[in-house]
């Protein structure tokens, strides 16, 4: 019996000697509680654990798409695009020719900058 930070995952059978958790979150304390059974049914009261982090994320999320200009003016330009999936995504970092501006929360998808006229 596999257990994960307390819960049930799965049964491994006699001979198989592993077990591959996906899914997880980078950086992230796991534990592995492990019991063993018999043809009975009989479970055995002695857990066996074992603690591990997994590695950290070192994959950039993806890029933003359908970026686009939305309406200017004057003295801004406001921007709209759509937000990457990747689960770890949090923000865009925003430049303007070349200098970066600010940064933009996940899922506010806009920004509007002053128009900068220097090249």
């Amino acid at each position: 019996m596999v257990y994960i930070n307390g819960k049930f995952k799965t049964n491994i059978s006699k001979g198989v000697k592993y077990y591959n958790a996906t899914g997880l979150i980078p950086n992230t304390k796991y534990t592995i509680g492990t019991r063993t059974v018999d043809t009975s049914g009989n479970i055995n009261k002695t857990w066996k654990n074992f603690t591990s982090i997994t590695a950290k994320d070192a994959l950039p999320p993806a890029s933003i798409t359908n970026l686009k200009t939305i309406s200017i003016a004057r003295n801004y330009i406001k921007w709209n695009w759509i937000d990457p999936s990747d689960a770890d995504f949090v923000r865009i970092m925003v430049y303007i020719n070349g200098k970066f501006k600010t940064n933009v929360s996940k899922e506010s998808n806009t920004t509007m900058q002053p128009a900068d006229s220097q090249h």
